[in-house]
């Protein structure tokens, strides 16, 4: 999904939440290169619980993949303009 979103997409910027329980799903955000960048404490309510909640990010630029397509440039990223939309191909 990550390829997806800054190679053919062109995103910015990947965010992701999981419940702050879910150990498994935080490590493999942490695995893909992803920033934990807040822990949300008893922000919503599960099955008559208050439970927190990890958000994840990463920004295109942090990340990277050895054996880029073709259509990457030198910096292994894709040329055109950043952001949402895709650029000229």
């Amino acid at each position: 999904m990550l390829r997806l979103a800054f190679e053919e997409l062109r995103l910015h910027r990947v965010v992701e939440r999981c419940d702050a329980r879910n150990a498994a799903s935080a490590r493999l955000m942490e695995r893909l290169g992803m920033t934990r960048e807040a822990h949300l404490i008893e922000n919503e309510f599960v099955k008559g619980e208050w439970t927190g909640e990890f958000v994840y990010a990463i920004r295109e630029q942090q990340w990277s993949v050895p054996g880029r397509s073709a259509a990457a440039g030198p910096s292994g990223r894709r040329q055109g303009r950043p952001g949402l939309l895709p650029g000229p191909r």
